[in-house]
């Protein structure tokens, strides 16, 4: 862009706009019927001028969503709640899956600018991984468990039948006590 050759840059000349005049509310102009008097007695507001209570004319901004990472840092915290106790690890396996997934979509919000809560979906995120592990080992503990009361439950049929059995066979009460 050139410049005129005395080096002021083109625009409004200062007797425009009413500049070099007292500012503030002047006297009413009759052409104006709304009473729009603009600082320096104009009927035009002067460039880049912004009437007070005005603001801008486009959608207001996106408020940062900050939701999934805090569901992930909750849910997180719920699954490990439940995996400390083995009988409930299928609880926190669930929890920690969907704080996983909360975690990580978190986490692509802040990447894409419309969150601001790294830490939190970070931190949501590996206490949801911790709670799946948590809850896949009270699982295995408590399929474990079941599993061996079913062999000890067999067992202890097994035994008692045997133990029937040599009852009905026995004859004298030596034969009997053998049997223990």
């Amino acid at each position: 862009m050139t410049y005129p050759p005395s080096g002021e840059r083109p625009g409004p000349h200062p007797e425009q706009y009413g500049q070099g005049q007292p500012h503030g509310p002047g006297p009413q102009d009759a052409s104006q019927p709304y009473g729009t008097n603009f600082p320096g007695g104009q009927g035009q507001p002067p460039y880049g001028y912004q009437p007070a209570g005005y603001g801008n004319y486009g959608p207001p901004p996106n408020p940062e969503k900050n939701g999934f990472g805090l569901t992930a840092l909750i849910l997180g915290i719920v699954g490990l709640l439940f995996c400390l106790v083995p009988l409930t690890g299928f609880i926190g396996f669930i929890c920690g899956v969907i704080a996983l997934i909360f975690g990580i979509a978190g986490i692509s919000r802040v990447r894409k600018n419309k969150a601001t809560n790294k830490k939190t979906s970070i931190a949501g995120t590996i206490l949801g991984a911790l709670a799946i592990a948590g809850g896949i080992w009270g699982m295995v503990i408590v399929f474990t468990a079941v599993d061996q009361l079913g062999t000890d439950l067999n067992n202890i049929g097994d035994d008692f039948e045997n133990y029937s059995n040599c009852i009905e066979n026995a004859d004298t009460p030596e034969e009997i006590s053998a049997c223990d």
